[in-house]
């Protein structure tokens, strides 16, 4: 990458900020000032924008965490106490009371009627606020494409470029209906892209996060390009797929980990399957294919259900999920599921009784791989999503297909109709590399 890419509008520190319609800091410039007043309205923002910008924590009702350097920056150490202790006066944002410096930044939420009320622009007048707030905008951009020239992601520079230069290409519609349930979060992430306010980052598994991986399911039916519509191809049951190749991969760092390599993992005091030579690291492909013979038997059980669009289907029959009560049976068990394979591991509920059931050596590896962090598993799976698809399917699609575009969903491709056969093919053809053939569907937006 020649340069780092500057913010698409020219406008790293436009001068204004999200403000629910209901709130008035008329009553709180006179008796703390405009630097404490507007540090409030930069405060709510924050907290505005990242949920917009996180589907996780605006959709779950989660508090917001924020990290107390931002809040530094730019509302000033000295006043950030201040603006709290007046944000919460006030009845806007509260914040909670755990905190772990390095480990748990301190979580922030609206109140209400703020929480749901329509959100408005307003400008920010105090000349220190817009200074650091440019200053702030301008270095965080920075430091995301410093990383990934150093490639210090597990992205190649390369992908990212492509994604990031085909982002631009990204247009969305001037009349939406945000509908009656609408979060203000919603208003905020249409506006950001509509104003050509684009986001990439990558995190340290492998996601790429943009305006359109947390942008909210029904409006990507406004989403165009080039004036075309656009198309979502996807896998079935990815997510638990890739756990299973996961545990596949973790099976091969266990045959592999009986020689010196495994010593040294015992030393250190991991799992052998955990080695940094099965998490993948950096590295940009899945050098391995799944020898099938070689795994458990409840493993390729669990490998085929998934292919097949299955087990979610095969939880919900051992549940007795039937949806006489308006649920969707597969939405029901994959939330169950996915608490047993990705939350703390004392949730040993039916759920989990069902899947030991089922499949024994998989749940025994899963409660192996989360020992000592319940996290582990969900990074795995991230890396081997990440190499799959950032490693194998959107390279082999900049070689081919150059000037096509296409934005990821973290597992699915975003490209124009006219084009979805071909990423069709595509993602086929890379997942039968790997020994493994899932249901890879067109989801017309």
């Amino acid at each position: 990458m020649d340069s780092t890419p500057p913010p698409s509008n020219g406008k790293a520190g436009t001068p204004f900020v999200w403000v629910p319609e209901t709130l008035d800091l008329d009553g709180l410039i006179p008796s703390e000032g405009v630097r404490v007043a507007e540090g409030v309205l930069w405060l709510g923002h924050c907290v505005l924008v990242g949920l917009a910008h996180n589907a996780r924590y605006r959709d779950d009702g989660r508090k917001m965490p924020l990290q107390a350097t931002y809040l530094r920056n730019v509302i000033g150490r000295h006043h950030l106490d201040k603006v709290r202790e007046a944000a919460e006066r006030i009845g806007y944002v509260r914040r909670g009371p755990s905190y772990e410096r390095g480990k748990r930044s301190q979580r922030y939420w609206l109140l209400e009627p703020h929480a749901t009320a329509r959100a408005v622009k307003r400008e920010i007048t105090h000349p220190g606020l817009l200074r650091n707030i440019r200053k702030w905008r301008e270095a965080r951009q920075r430091e995301t494409w410093k990383r990934i020239r150093r490639n210090e992601t597990p992205v190649a520079a390369e992908v990212c470029e492509h994604l990031w230069r085909h982002l631009q290409r990204l247009r969305i519609d001037d009349e939406i209906d945000f509908g009656e349930d609408s979060k203000p979060a919603h208003q905020i992430a249409v506006d950001h892209i509509r104003r050509r306010e684009f986001r990439f980052s990558v995190d340290d598994f492998g996601r790429v996060h943009t305006n359109v991986t947390n942008l909210r399911k029904v409006l990507r039916r406004h989403l165009s390009v080039d004036g075309k519509r656009l198309s979502n191809i996807d896998t079935n049951e990815s997510q638990p797929l890739f756990v299973g190749l996961a545990l596949a991969k973790a099976a091969g760092g266990r045959e592999r980990g009986k020689g010196q390599e495994g010593q040294r993992g015992r030393k250190a005091g991991g799992p052998t399957l955990m080695l940094d030579s099965v998490m993948l690291d950096k590295q940009t492909a899945l050098d391995w294919k799944l020898e099938r013979g070689r795994l458990p038997g409840d493993l390729r059980a669990y490998l085929a259900l998934c292919e097949q669009r299955g087990l979610y289907l095969a939880v919900a029959d051992r549940l007795g999920l039937t949806g006489d009560d308006g649920k969707d049976p597969r939405d029901e068990a994959k939330k169950r599921v996915f608490v047993v394979f990705f939350d703390k591991p004392w949730h040993r509920n039916r759920t989990y009784r069902v899947l030991a059931e089922l499949f024994p050596s998989v749940i025994r590896s899963i409660g192996e791989m989360k020992g000592g962090d319940h996290r582990r598993l969900a990074h795995f799976a991230q890396r081997i999503e990440s190499a799959f698809m950032y490693g194998q399917v959107v390279p082999r699609i900049i070689r081919e297909r150059p000037g096509l575009f296409i934005s990821t969903i973290h597992d699915s491709v975003l490209t124009p109709v006219v084009e979805e056969r071909y990423v069709q093919d595509v993602m086929r053809s890379e997942f039968a590399k790997l020994g493994v053939s899932p249901q890879v569907k067109i989801e017309r937006c």
